[in-house]
């Protein structure tokens, strides 16, 4: 029994991660606190519509997304009650924190290498002004 569920749950969560367009639609909702509209989706996620149609009409059968109409659209969230509701919020955050990081290594790596290099053409310059006396 266990073993099925097991094999449940990774067949599942493979699919959830099958394709470009369902990671791009998770992350987007994963960061919204209310429901938003398929365009919006599309906007954020930067994903052609049919893509994103089709990922939640997907994450809707397997029902880690809801939808609801509110007056003329459709608008599109999270189900807090779906098994991987908390699991895909904390691989997104973490997603997050660590692009923060990287991205704050990547400019006190390029902080370094500016000050080296102002350094380095200071001396060259105090050199030139020391001849030039």
């Amino acid at each position: 029994m266990y073993k099925y569920l097991y094999d449940y749950k990774v067949f599942i969560f493979t699919t959830i991660f099958s394709s470009v367009a369902k990671i791009n639609v998770l992350r987007v909702l994963s960061t919204c606190l209310h429901p938003i509209p398929l365009r919006q989706v599309c906007y954020l996620s930067e994903s052609q519509l049919y893509s994103v149609q089709r990922a939640l009409k997907q994450l809707e059968d397997e029902q880690i997304v809801s939808k609801k109409k509110f007056k003329n659209k459709m608008l599109y969230s999270l189900r807090k009650d779906s098994l991987y509701h908390s699991l895909l919020i904390r691989v997104f955050k973490l997603e997050q924190e660590n692009f923060i990081r990287l991205r704050a290594n990547g400019y006190s790596k390029k902080a370094i290498d500016a000050l080296e290099f102002a350094s380095s053409t200071n001396e060259f310059f105090q050199k030139i002004n020391n001849k030039n006396k």
